[in-house]
C-alpha cells in the first residue's frame, strides 16, 4: 500500500480499486 504512488488516497482505499 505504501509502494503505491497515491499515497493521498492510500488511507482511504486501494489505490488498485481507483487505478480501475
Amino acid at each position: 500500500m505504501g509502494q503505491s504512488p497515491k499515497q493521498k488516497v492510500r488511507r482511504r482505499f486501494p489505490v488498485k480499486m481507483k487505478s480501475s
